[in-house]
């Protein structure tokens, strides 16, 4: 089964928040699956253009891979956005997903996400 899990940046603390997505009265927040005693809702309040779900699979190094990241693929140094197009994941225009990942996942390096890093595309899609 594969794990549920989001992230979404959070501007009050200025950190990346991983666990739960909820919406609530048209504001977004990724929360653990336990709250700390001395947080408040607007400490797990994100960017809504942020937030991106998990998408099951990990890159060479074991690290999670998720909608928005930007990932090299080692054999030809092209890079590109890991994004959802319904109803799976799919290879498309410059972006690739699910289905292309699933058999190069051990050749792939996340190496930052379109929100920190926009300026790893603008190299011409190669590293």
């Amino acid at each position: 089964m594969r794990t549920i899990r989001f992230r979404g940046f959070n501007a009050k603390n200025n950190q990346w928040l991983y666990g739960s997505h909820i919406i609530n009265r048209g504001k977004h927040f990724v929360a653990p699956d336990e709250f700390a005693d001395d947080k408040t809702w607007e400490d797990y309040e994100v960017e809504t253009e942020t937030v991106g779900q998990f998408t099951g699979l990990h890159d060479k190094n074991g690290r999670e891979i998720y909608e928005g990241d930007i990932v090299r693929h080692d054999e030809n140094g092209e890079c590109f956005v890991v994004v959802y197009d319904a109803p799976e994941f799919c290879y498309k225009d410059n972006s690739f997903g699910y289905r292309f990942m699933v058999y190069t996942s051990e050749l792939i390096t996340v190496i930052g996400n379109i929100h920190d890093n926009p300026e790893l595309l603008e190299k011409g899609g190669k590293q």
